[in-house]
C-alpha cells in the first residue's frame, strides 16, 4: 500500500513542478540533484571534479511508458556519456533497464540496449585515443 502511494506521488505532475520550481522545492533537492538537463549535471560533475570528486550521474524518472521514450532515454545517456568524453570529466552514467522500457515491452527494450551498448562501445573507444 505505501509503495502504491509512493509511486502514485511520483507520477504526480503538480508536485513535480513543485520540486522543480519552488524555491522550498529547489532548495530541499538541490544537496542531491544537479538540474532538470543534461547541461545542468555536466556542470555540477566538473565543479565536484574540481573539487577532486568522482560523479555518477543519475537520470531520474525511470519509469517510461512507451518504446518511443525508452529510445529517448537511451539517447540522453549517449549524449550524457559522450559528453563526459569529450570534457574529460571524472564521471559515470546509472543506467537503468526500466528507462530501456524493461517494464514496457522486454524484447524492444533488449534491443535498445544492445544498440545502446554499441554506441556506448564507440565513445568508450573514442576515450582511448
Amino acid at each position: 500500500m505505501l509503495r502504491a502511494l509512493l509511486i502514485s506521488l511520483s507520477e504526480s505532475r503538480w508536485l513535480r513542478a513543485v520540486a522543480e520550481r519552488s524555491s522550498v522545492g529547489k532548495r530541499i533537492s538541490g544537496r542531491f540533484v544537479a538540474g532538470t538537463e543534461v547541461e545542468d549535471a555536466l556542470r555540477v560533475a566538473k565543479a565536484l571534479n574540481k573539487a577532486g570528486l568522482g560523479v555518477s550521474i543519475d537520470n531520474l524518472g525511470e519509469n517510461v511508458t512507451t518504446s518511443e521514450e525508452a529510445l529517448h532515454s537511451a539517447d540522453l545517456y549517449r549524449r550524457l556519456l559522450s559528453e563526459i568524453s569529450a570534457r574529460g570529466l571524472s564521471a559515470n552514467v546509472s543506467v537503468k533497464l526500466t528507462h530501456m522500457g524493461l517494464d514496457v515491452d522486454p524484447p524492444s527494450a533488449r534491443w535498445i540496449l544492445c544498440i545502446s551498448c554499441i554506441g556506448f562501445q564507440k565513445i568508450r573507444e573514442s576515450w582511448a585515443r
